[in-house]
């Protein structure tokens, strides 16, 4: 099975010599997995996935012979799946989308009529900050949520539902971790 980890390598400007060294790995055997002449393992795509910092499936976030590419499922448990899963997305509906994208699996009507339950939201996972309005993946406290973030003149932050029987909420913007920016969703309406 082909893998990115060396374009993923070099564009984090790290030698084949200092991943394996930080993966306690010999760099043959490294550079046997990048070239595909020895298997992946999933054990091994964790490990490397956490010395560059970025997502097992992200080493795999290529197009598939069939068009399609794997994005992590930030909530599988949503869709009745086992943690680490990930679903196919076509190709074509993704070039725009940057190599740090995943999947969050609406539960609620808090975004109705646009974003309904059930749907799929691509997550660009590279945006931590607000950098203008719009729909972000917040996690407030323990809970991962949905929201329209809307930017105050202060240093607070207007939460908002697309649902208007939800109340908005405004907080302090250091109470809230930015997850990601909502890009697409799928089985709703256009963001």
């Amino acid at each position: 099975m082909s893998n990115n980890i060396k374009q993923i390598r070099k564009e984090q400007g790290i030698s084949v010599t200092e991943l394996a060294a930080k993966l306690n790995m010999s760099q043959s055997n490294l550079t046997k997995i990048e070239n595909g002449q020895i298997e992946l393992r999933p054990d091994t795509a964790e490990k490397i996935a956490a010395a560059l910092n970025i997502s097992p499936r992200a080493l795999q976030n290529h197009p598939a012979a069939n068009g399609t590419i794997m994005l992590d499922v930030l909530n599988p448990e949503a869709l009745s799946l086992p943690p680490l899963s990930g679903l196919p997305i076509p190709a074509c509906m993704l070039q725009s989308i940057p190599e740090n994208a995943a999947l969050f699996a609406v539960s609620d009507d808090t975004m109705a009529p646009q974003i309904l339950s059930g749907s799929l939201v691509i997550i660009d996972k590279s945006i931590k900050d607000l950098i203008s309005d719009g729909i972000y993946l917040l996690q407030i406290g323990q809970n991962i949520v949905l929201r329209r973030l809307q930017q105050t003149f202060s240093t607070t932050v207007n939460i908002l539902c697309n649902n208007q029987f939800y109340i908005p909420q405004q907080i302090d913007i250091s109470s809230i971790n930015i997850i990601g920016r909502a890009v697409l969703a799928f089985g709703s309406k256009p963001l």
